[in-house]
């Protein structure tokens, strides 16, 4: 099995920790800076770790560094649910 090359230790360093919820295989992210959730490969059982940032709205913060993710539970209607209240209308992130 190949291995990806370590992560610059700095990088690491500066790379914000975000919850994590699980959806499958699938690992979704809440994107603070755009709004909106991103998806990461949750294959593994301890699908923790680092991550590139999905995010490309300019200015995004999370680009340079990305961010690393913690499982901290199943995605559930009731976490959609109160994130879905933070997403901006359209009339708002459109201006």
């Amino acid at each position: 099995m190949i291995s990806a090359p370590p992560e610059p230790l700095a990088t690491l360093r500066e790379a914000p920790t975000l919850p994590a919820f699980r959806n499958g295989q699938t690992l979704l992210v809440w994107c603070g800076w755009c709004r909106h959730w991103h998806r990461h490969g949750g294959h593994d059982a301890n699908a923790d770790g680092h991550r590139t940032a999905h995010c490309f709205r300019p200015g995004s913060p999370y680009r340079p560094a990305g961010y690393v993710l913690v499982e901290v539970g199943a995605m559930t209607p009731e976490v959609r649910a109160a994130h879905r209240r933070l997403r901006p209308s359209v009339a708002e992130c459109c201006r």
